[in-house]
């Protein structure tokens, strides 16, 4: 039997005295139930993915800076008048003498004026952080409330039932 040590006897009720009484720690019902509620979970998981999301927004705040480069061959020539442009076929002309290597590096860094988007941005996920949070505390409150709604029933059951049976 569960909460018996193994090999203890088991004796049948005969009476109603020999029932005990339903003895529960409230305190140990109470904690198993706020970590298995699964709208506690639910609504903790909400929680740190709002504050991921918060987290997030930080990046939308700070300047960017961007570089970007290549590197080939100038396959074109002048005509031999000079007047005209004129291109070369590439898959033979690339390694040729010729070819003139052709590199560039750009560099772009911008900064956001104002930053309204990335503002606003913050704040949508500062009010959803704590809606989530509240939201989360409204759901512990509702649990406990509910697991010692139904102790006190439980109990009230166990009085009920040995008053009538002793």
């Amino acid at each position: 039997l569960m909460g018996e040590p193994p090999g203890t006897e088991l004796v049948a009720a005969d009476a109603a005295d020999a029932v005990n009484s339903l003895a529960l720690d409230t305190e140990k019902v109470v904690d198993v139930a706020m970590e298995q509620n699964l709208s506690l979970q639910g609504a903790r998981m909400d929680v740190d993915q709002s504050r991921l999301d918060l987290s997030a927004t930080k990046h939308g705040m700070l300047p960017s800076l961007s570089i970007t480069g290549s590197a080939g061959y100038n396959l074109q020539e002048n005509s031999e008048d000079g007047a005209d442009v004129v291109y070369r076929d590439p898959f033979t002309s690339t390694f040729s003498d010729s070819a003139l290597p052709e590199v560039t590096v750009s560099a772009e860094f911008s900064m956001p004026l104002g930053n309204r988007a990335a503002i606003g941005d913050r704040r949508s996920a500062t009010a959803t952080l704590y809606n989530q949070e509240l939201t989360l505390q409204a759901t512990e409150r509702t649990v406990r409330g509910d697991v010692l709604t139904e102790l006190r029933n439980l109990e009230a059951g166990d009085r009920l039932y040995m008053a009538q049976n002793c």
